[in-house]
């Protein structure tokens, strides 16, 4: 990591702020401006990033938080020794390829240019979110603007290559929920008043309308179809949401997450990291019915026993920290329950390299038995 100082002040004014800030990386000045020029930097900051050949594959104006889990999984992949981080030159254009020609859905036509954005492009079309696909394996993302004229009608068909399909569905099922519209196209879909979300294979595919109207829907659906036929492949759910016990589970609410960015789109957790997920962990999560109130189950697999016990012995002592009130059940060394202030309840244990746990149960001894249910799915 080096940072560049634009400062006119020079090292007066950079090195008591690198002192005060902490800061260990390199820090270069650049008081005349000279290499803020070369990159044609117009606004501060801006971030690139450079592989080993030198070569600019990402750029990023404006603040953005290296640390979360999106941002730690791009850089991972690009420093892999196989260097398996996937450049434009390198992409077989597999995504776009899905991509309907005009005319080839009846009525419909291309508008304007078919963009696509590899690796780290997906910065320059996804701005603010992209991260989350990072976490999932992102490759690419073929997008494209349609019209249909006799109908009045516009669709925009963005196709994503998420290098595997556990990394579709995963980035798919966060927007799975039990009162969802699924419909069957591709492997799974869901359908709104103007968008459609499916999954097949590797890819994850999103089609949105500008504004709803009596055709929209027909059109989504025609557009899915089209894609879902061209994708050979097939694709199976995460092995892990079999581990999910069937007894008292919504249908529909079943989600697969990496990271914490993942998991606080199912269910924030305030603090940094606390269940220790990173590129190695697996997690799903389901709703059931425990008690008089519908609950989240999860269960995590990390890569090893330690780094379980790490995130269990770490959660306990955040929510005793919270003021919880913190107790221990008999699910296993360290499995505890916590109550809150709405009288729900949150139960975690953890066997193996497997965390176990629920949220929100309206009944303490319900949420013990199906924590207990789920370990005994795990080897």
């Amino acid at each position: 990591l080096v940072a560049v100082f634009s400062d006119r002040g020079g090292a007066e004014v950079v090195g008591p702020f690198m002192e005060k800030s902490k800061y260990s990386f390199t820090g270069l000045l650049d008081p005349d401006g000279r290499v803020t020029g070369m990159y044609g930097i117009r606004g501060t900051p801006t971030a690139y990033l450079i592989d080993r050949e030198g070569m600019i594959i990402g750029r990023k104006v404006g603040y953005r938080d290296w640390a979360t889990d999106g941002a730690r999984s791009l850089i991972a992949q690009l420093l892999e020794e196989e260097e398996e981080a996937v450049v434009a030159d390198s992409y077989d254009g597999a995504a776009e390829k899905l991509l309907p020609a005009s005319g080839e859905i009846e009525g419909w036509r291309i508008r304007g240019e078919v963009m696509e954005y590899v690796g780290t492009g997906l910065f320059d079309y996804l701005d603010g979110g992209a991260e989350l696909y990072y976490t999932y394996d992102f490759r690419a993302v073929a997008t494209a603007e349609y019209e249909n004229p006799a109908q009045g009608l516009s669709v925009v068909v963005d196709v994503y290559d998420m290098a595997g399909p556990e990394g579709a569905f995963g980035i798919y099922s966060l927007g799975r929920r039990s009162d969802a519209q699924f419909v069957e196209v591709g492997h799974e879909a869901i359908l709104t008043e103007f968008t459609l979300d499916m999954w097949k294979g590797r890819f994850f595919v999103r089609v949105q309308a500008f504004k709803p109207s009596e055709g929209t829907q027909q059109a989504l659906m025609a557009f899915a179809r089209h894609i879902a036929a061209k994708v050979a492949e097939k694709g199976e759910t995460p092995s892990l949401l079999k581990r999910l016990p069937a007894e008292s589970r919504v249908s529909g609410s079943e989600r697969f997450f990496r990271g914490s960015l993942a998991l606080n789109n199912i269910r924030y957790l305030p603090g940094e990291n606390i269940l220790r997920l990173d590129r190695g962990t697996k997690g799903v999560s389901a709703e059931y019915l425990i008690g008089s109130e519908r609950a989240t189950a999860f269960l995590i697999e990390y890569p090893s026993e330690a780094q379980g016990r790490r995130a269990l012995e770490g959660y306990s002592r955040y929510l005793r920290e919270e003021g919880g009130q913190v107790e221990a059940v008999e699910l296993g060394d360290g499995a505890f329950s916590a109550k809150s202030g709405k009288a729900l309840w949150t139960v975690v244990a953890l066997k193996g390299r497997f965390l176990a746990g629920v949220w929100d149960a309206g009944g303490l001894e319900p949420a013990v038995r199906t924590v207990g249910r789920m370990l005994a799915l795990v080897p």
